[in-house]
């Protein structure tokens, strides 16, 4: 996977990807990871080098939800990266979401983690839900399909909540402009 360019590796195609979406994932978190062996910016394609600067960039303009969820997490007890079971615990088909999780409790991410696969199904919660790929507003109590290139993760924000206008500002930046316009 690894090819050897003047006297270093290079992230293969395949690491790339995994890269890529791991970088997609861990951006709505507290700590934005890379994972794999290759970790520096001289190893990676082009693409995904242009993909890690959109997703580090978009982590830093949630850095003051990270913070205020973060403050949350110290006085309740309730972490900033949520199972949907702590929002929805009368919601019995959210009891085997595996690959959901809430940034707080406005913005439901679902990554994609599986090679080359580009589309996946999400469920959405009861409540009115903004489609951050592509700007719908969705009514949730049901399974979507959505799909997301290599540099797109879905996102899906909740109508209505406390924070709805402030994270949709943020998704209205340039940095998600650029990853919903990705071809």
């Amino acid at each position: 996977q690894y090819q050897e360019h003047d006297g270093y590796f290079r992230m293969g195609e395949e690491e790339g990807r995994l890269f890529s979406r791991a970088v997609e994932c861990t951006a709505f978190t507290t700590n934005i990871q890379t994972h794999g062996d290759v970790r520096q910016a001289f190893e990676m394609s082009e693409e995904t080098k242009q993909i890690y600067r959109l997703y580090t960039k978009l982590h830093m303009k949630l850095m003051p939800f990270i913070q205020k969820y973060s403050k949350v997490a110290c006085e309740t007890g309730v972490p900033v990266v949520r199972h949907p079971v702590l929002e929805h615990p009368s919601d019995e088909n959210v009891y085997n979401i595996e690959t959901e999780f809430y940034f707080g409790d406005a913005l439901l991410v679902a990554p994609i983690f599986a090679d080359h696969t580009y589309e996946r199904e999400v469920y959405l919660p009861e409540g009115k839900w903004l489609d951050l790929l592509n700007g719908t507003e969705i009514d949730g109590g049901k399974s979507v399909r959505v799909q997301a290139n290599i540099a797109q993760i879905p996102l899906y924000l909740k109508c209505g909540s406390e924070d709805f206008d402030a994270l949709k500002a943020v998704f209205e930046g340039e940095e998600w402009s650029a990853v919903k316009a990705w071809n």
